[in-house]
């Protein structure tokens, strides 16, 4: 436990794969906020809680509230818990549940082995045509509010697979249009045969950009197939 402590407390806050702090606060950051408030808003208005903006406005100010009714486990009629006795059974909770899910070696809890990108067709939902038509997984940096925003909702079993990210990146000099770059989170076509289906996928998730083609002559210059529109008759 003083291991994952000294872990967590020297975290720059940074969610690059290779970091082991945001697997630790995440989970912690779950975990805690099961345990003060489930007991009182029940398992599926706690679920829809803690995945809102209401709780990423207000969990802070929470926690440094010693006295809020928050704290108090109701099932123990006659005991009230404070802040102090939840946030170590928390985090006491918290390592065990770690220590289950991906072992004793701490250095093996790299946020890129919880937090993942999979993109999932409806048909890819229904197993075995994921492995035809979904694109994925793949460890990816960033998380929720961040720059790089990877989305993901917050659980007690160390599984943050993202949810919600941008469907397309752009940087682009308005003085300057023909240098603009961009990446889709999958490729330029939607048929699941076309070598174009998912051949951004990895450019995506490593944070990697293509030149975009602004120009009339470079584009038939750089064009290796033409689709041409038959009107029928």
């Amino acid at each position: 436990q003083l291991e994952v402590y000294q872990t967590l407390k020297n975290w720059d806050g940074t969610h690059q794969t290779t970091e082991t702090g945001p697997v630790i606060f995440y989970s912690y950051l779950s975990i805690l906020m099961k345990n003060m408030m489930q007991d009182e808003l029940g398992e599926k208005y706690f679920n829809e809680f803690v995945n809102s903006h209401t709780m990423k406005n207000s969990y802070y100010a929470l926690c440094e509230n010693d006295e809020s009714p928050w704290w108090d486990d109701i099932a123990t009629k006659d005991y009230r818990e404070t802040s102090s006795e939840i946030i170590r059974a928390s985090f006491v909770e918290c390592c065990k549940m770690l220590h289950a899910k991906l072992g004793p070696n701490l250095k093996s809890y790299s946020w890129g082995k919880v937090h993942k990108l999979e993109l999932v067709h409806p048909i890819g939902r229904q197993k075995p045509f994921d492995l035809l038509f979904n694109i994925g997984p793949l460890p990816v940096s960033g998380g929720n509010e961040t720059i790089n925003n990877m989305g993901f909702k917050l659980n007690d079993d160390a599984d943050f697979a993202v949810t919600l990210g941008p469907a397309m990146r752009i940087v682009i000099d308005f003085a300057d249009v023909e240098q603009a770059e961009s990446v889709l989170p999958s490729g330029q076509s939607g048929y699941f045969f076309s070598k174009h289906y998912h051949d951004q996928f990895e450019m995506y998730v490593t944070g990697e950009f293509r030149k975009m083609l602004m120009n009339e002559i470079a584009i038939k210059k750089e064009s290796k197939h033409q689709l041409v529109f038959t009107p029928m008759e």
